[in-house]
């Protein structure tokens, strides 16, 4: 639960065209107004630590999104570091979704985050697919390739059922930490994800594994 007063401000900007394509460009920041700043306590699970959220001024937030069609969409997003100017998140997303199979690639490049355990620089390609095998019911699958190691070192499966008013999700994720320039094998760790929700009063995840540091 968030306390005290914020203010987001900001500029969004949406262009349709004639052939049915759509532009839409946003850039913001958030402002602390009053009372406590909840992002800038720590707790359990570390909500707001190196989130752009615990200083009064917010980083800066920027995105831009463009969908041809239905069938495709590509949008890139970056966090501004208030005080530098640096970019310390980039993701760039391309999206297809046909009748009864969708695929997605995502690249991502984060700067360290010491007070989360990330003391290098992640840089990582993340290729997701899902594919419906009967009325309501899909197979999910994913790999991520971390490009600062040059190897694979996520996996994911899952399966769930999605309807307009119900999710339930199923995800079985193994993953890898490498530590950087040292020759230490790397830590395997496993997660199971599990997902419930109504589309419209939000949902909720719980999660177990064994291991290493699941991020």
């Amino acid at each position: 639960v968030e306390g005290g007063g914020r203010a987001n401000v900001g500029v969004q900007a949406t262009t349709q065209f004639d052939q049915g394509g759509t532009i839409k460009v946003l850039f913001g920041q958030s402002y602390q107004l009053f009372g406590m700043n909840s992002f800038a306590v720590a707790d359990l699970t570390n909500t707001g630590v190196a989130s752009g959220l615990e200083k009064t001024r917010s980083d800066y937030v920027a995105g831009v999104t463009y969908a041809p069609n239905r069938t495709y969409s590509f949008s890139s997003r970056a966090r501004i570091d208030e005080g530098t100017g640096n970019i310390s998140r980039f993701e760039a997303e391309g999206r297809a979704s046909f009748d009864r199979w969708s695929v997605s690639m995502l690249y991502g490049n984060y700067a360290p985050q010491e007070e989360l355990g990330y003391l290098t620089r992640r840089e990582g390609l993340l290729g997701t697919g899902s594919i419906k095998v009967a009325n309501n019911w899909v197979v999910t699958g994913g790999a991520r390739w971390n490009l600062q190691q040059n190897t694979i070192d996520q996996y994911t499966v899952g399966a769930g059922y999605v309807d307009d008013c119900f999710i339930l999700a199923l995800n079985y994720v193994t993953s890898y930490s490498y530590v950087a320039n040292l020759s230490t094998p790397p830590v395997l760790s496993h997660t199971v994800m599990f997902q419930i929700g109504l589309r419209t009063l939000g949902g909720t995840q719980a999660g177990g594994g064994t291991g290493g540091q699941v991020y």
